[in-house]
């Protein structure tokens, strides 16, 4: 009896078990070259796909070296490390832009976010990675479009139970970090101190 073995062109028995087993094998084979195709592909193109413009091109050649003002403790969008890097998702984006352009990004350091705001405004330093769009700074700044959206928060004792929004603020000291997108929005709130 044969028990559920079949025989192949060769003459040898295989179980429906083994048969099954040798084709999860061949097809696990078959989706991985697939799928390495796909990857080496879309990155491939990826690396390929910028197409810049002559000014682009102009600009990243008279300016190799780009000056980059950073907040040094805006975790996690981008800090400096007790090892003294620069890290966060800012400095993950510009490690992108680096690669991709040949800039190389020349980080300020040893300075408060106030004083690199600062030092913006005046132009010695070119580009501040990390940096909320308000009115006011449009006044100073370009802006890109943004690589992260956040939700501006109020946050008070636990005691302070008639505190829901904005304008319960009138009247009330409010400390934020000066310079920071929260200063500059506040701005708009003359009532707000």
């Amino acid at each position: 009896m044969n028990y559920g073995r079949k025989k192949t062109r060769g003459g040898e028995q295989h179980s429906p078990i083994e048969a099954l087993k040798k084709y999860i094998v061949v097809c696990s084979i078959v989706l991985a070259i697939i799928i390495l195709t796909i990857i080496e592909t879309s990155c491939f193109a990826a690396e390929n796909s910028i197409d810049w413009t002559e000014d682009e091109l102009v600009f990243m050649e008279e300016h190799p070296v780009i000056r980059l003002g950073v907040d040094p403790e805006f975790v996690p969008f981008e800090f400096i490390g007790e090892d003294g890097e620069y890290k966060g998702i800012a400095a993950d984006y510009l490690a992108l832009i680096s690669e991709k352009t040949g800039l190389k990004f020349e980080v300020i350091n040893g300075l408060t976010w106030p004083e690199v705001y600062d030092m913006a405004i005046k132009g010695d330093i070119d580009v501040l990675s990390a940096i909320g769009k308000t009115k006011e700074r449009e006044e100073h700044f370009l802006f890109s479009e943004p690589y992260y959206y956040y939700k501006r928060v109020i946050v008070t004792r636990d005691v302070d139970t008639g505190i829901s929004g904005i304008d319960d603020l009138k009247g009330y000291a409010v400390a934020v970090q000066r310079n920071s997108s929260h200063h500059s929005y506040l701005l708009a709130y003359p009532d707000v101190t």
